[in-house]
């Protein structure tokens, strides 16, 4: 008996499931929006791959402006604490 219930709610979940797969994907590729969701995930991939890869340095790149940035927050810490600024 244990097995045709588990059997049955595999069953209707599998259904649901299935449905909800088919309107997914149909509402990406059919949908403005959707191809703004799929853009800017082959766009994140893309550029991870490219960052991973480190094509045209972009490591250094990021970690200059990394640097760039700590930099400026220092500044700006040493401006509100009334230790520099002038």
């Amino acid at each position: 008996m244990v097995a045709i219930e588990v059997g049955l709610t595999t069953a209707a979940f599998s259904g649901i499931g299935g449905g909800s797969t088919m309107f997914l994907t149909s509402f990406l590729a059919a949908h403005p929006i959707g191809w703004g969701i799929l853009g800017g995930a082959t766009v994140g991939t893309a550029v991870s791959f490219a960052y991973d890869q480190n094509w045209f340095n972009i490591q250094d790149g990021v970690a200059q402006l990394g640097e760039g940035f700590e930099e400026q927050l220092k500044n700006l810490k040493s401006i509100f604490s009334g230790k520099g600024g002038q």
